[in-house]
């Protein structure tokens, strides 16, 4: 019995081997490539679908602004509108003011002393040629004393002469008469209420009326109707665009 066992293994064993062999081959044959598959007839990724370029992102706040293109019309651009001019520079308020000439509008002459030296104290004030140079008596400086004091918040100033250190005055200490001679006299500016003080009104004109604040705001004016002479007086007068109670404020060298 046991060697029949025996032979009847070695007659099964070399099939059991063929079996094996025969599927693993079966295997290959089933895991390899179609000899007609060759590289050159399987389907190009790159023919079929091209790759396309990867845009660069830029990082959140580093994106470079959208450039003007001066049209100012905003429209389809981000309704920026046109653009905005800068704004322009605030006037410089006429007052205070130094080193400056007072030409009246109408005779087209120049509030100054007699003579050319210093003026007298409580002596006149008067009109003559223009001089825009130090030698003559005629260069005045508009000293605010009362900052916005003055009717429509104006600033309140004396008009001192540069050559004596003296102010443009009227007699005593508060309102005077039309008429009544301008002169000049040691600056005093412990009251607004004195009849030192002035303050510009601006006219039509470009010019300015040169109003007393103590004296009912009387104008300066000259002495004589239309302007007056050479030499005529300052004096307080009644407001006026049709006589001579128009100044302008020259700083010299400037027109």
């Amino acid at each position: 019995l046991a060697i029949a066992f025996v032979m009847i293994w070695i007659a099964y064993k070399p099939q059991v081997r063929t079996s094996a062999t025969e599927q693993t081959e079966q295997a290959g044959v089933a895991l390899a490539p179609s000899p007609s598959a060759t590289p050159e007839t399987l389907p190009s990724s790159a023919e079929s679908a091209p790759l396309e370029q990867p845009q660069v992102q830029q990082p959140p706040g580093t994106q470079e602004p959208e450039k003007d293109k001066g049209d100012g019309d905003g429209g389809d651009k981000g309704g920026g509108g046109e653009a905005k001019k800068p704004a322009k520079p605030a006037a410089k308020p006429v007052v205070p003011a130094q080193n400056i000439l007072l030409r009246n509008t109408t005779s087209h002459m120049c509030a100054e002393l007699p003579g050319r030296e210093k003026g007298e104290l409580d002596g006149p004030v008067q009109q003559a040629v223009c001089d825009d140079t130090d030698g003559d008596n005629q260069i005045w400086n508009l000293e605010v004393k009362y900052a916005k004091a003055g009717p429509g918040g104006t600033d309140l100033f004396q008009i001192r002469n540069i050559k004596d250190q003296y102010c443009m005055d009227l007699p005593y200490h508060g309102a005077v008469a039309v008429g009544t001679p301008v002169t000049e006299f040691k600056c005093d500016s412990t009251s607004a209420t004195d009849n030192q003080f002035w303050w510009v009104d601006k006219q039509e004109s470009g010019a300015y009326w040169i109003r007393n604040f103590s004296s009912n705001q009387k104008c300066l004016g000259v002495e004589g109707a239309n302007g007056g002479a050479l030499f005529s007086k300052m004096v307080l007068d009644n407001c006026s665009n049709v006589d001579d109670q128009e100044w302008e404020i020259i700083h010299p060298k400037k027109g």
